[in-house]
Order: C-alpha cells, then sequence, then structure tokens
C-alpha cells in the first residue's frame, strides 16, 4: 500500500515530536510509553537550566566559578546555534521535497525512496514500532533510521499495518 504524506501544515511540531521519538528510541521500546516532552522543549527547557546555574554562578565572587560559568554559557549557546542550523538545514532539504514523502508498506516491508531515487527497504522484522503522538505518527526501526508522518494518515498506516501482518508494538 503507498501512502503519500504533506507535513507542510505543521512541520515543525512533527519533526520536533518525532526527533524526540527518536532520541529516546532506546527507552520508548524498553517501556512502550512515550515521552511526554518533544525534541525543542527538552532543549529549550535544559538549556535555560544551564544559562540560569551559569548566571547564578557569575555571582560568586570566586574567579574559578565565575570563569566556569562564563565557560559554560558560551557552550550553551554555541549548542543552541548548531540545533538550531541543524532544524534549518533539514527544513530546507524538506523545503525543496515540498515537505512530501512517500512510503510503501507490503509484503517485503517498508519502502522509502529518498531524494536521489535510492529505495531502501526495511523488512517487516526491522519496523519495532509505531509511536502515535498529538501531532505525528513515527515508525521506528531497529536501525537509527525513523520515518515520520502528519497524524492525518493514521487510518491509512494501521490499515496497511493490519493488512500486510506486521508484528509492530503501537505506542501512544
Amino acid at each position: 500500500m503507498k501512502i503519500n504524506c504533506d507535513i507542510s501544515k505543521n512541520y515543525f511540531m512533527c519533526y520536533s515530536e518525532s526527533k524526540g521519538v527518536a532520541v529516546h528510541r532506546k527507552n520508548i521500546l524498553r517501556t512502550k510509553k512515550s515521552n511526554p516532552l518533544n525534541y525543542y522543549t527538552e532543549i529549550v527547557l535544559a538549556s535555560l537550566s544551564i544559562l540560569l546555574i551559569s548566571f547564578v554562578l557569575t555571582f560568586t565572587h570566586n574567579i574559578c566559578l565565575w570563569l566556569f560559568a562564563s565557560i559554560l554559557a558560551m557552550f550553551d549557546i554555541i549548542f543552541l546555534f548548531v540545533i538550531i542550523f541543524s532544524f534549518l538545514f533539514v527544513y530546507t532539504f524538506r523545503h525543496k521535497q515540498q515537505f512530501k514523502n512517500t512510503i510503501i508498506l507490503d509484503d517485503d516491508g517498508l519502502t522509502y525512496k529518498t531524494a536521489y531515487n535510492i529505495k531502501v527497504i526495511f523488512p517487516k522484522e526491522k519496523i519495532k514500532a509505531l509511536v502515535i503522538k498529538k501531532h505525528s505518527l513515527t515508525i521506528l526501526t531497529d536501525t537509527p533510521c525513523y520515518f515520520y508522518f502528519d497524524i492525518q494518515n493514521k487510518e491509512k498506516i494501521m490499515e496497511a499495518l493490519k493488512k500486510y501482518k506486521f508484528k509492530t508494538t503501537i505506542i501512544k
């Protein structure tokens, strides 16, 4: 079954949720529970915590602590810029594809055609879980690859998983 997905309407939320699922995929597969926070919420909270700690440490009269706080704040700001630029890189790549992707779920497993007409085929046993979040669906494999879709494609994907008898855990 061929499934076409257009994520142009809420790309940021779909990407953030699926990236959070992918980052925590080992824990999600082990506990069968989805992480309530999305990726960028976690990044912002962690960054603000580090900046707050470094801000508090700058008011100490110890020069070593002040120096440590300055270096910590500098690394945190650099980290935020790296995260922002990586998102912009992925965004421009997806924009060139018009925020569309297509997968084929059939007896062979999951087939994905990449941007340069390279076919990637994941057999059924490689598909480990389908994680359903508020704005996105994420298909996790036992490799670092993951696939994300808009929540509007939920029925099509569920139908294909049942039709072709995928033994996939569904996590909400």
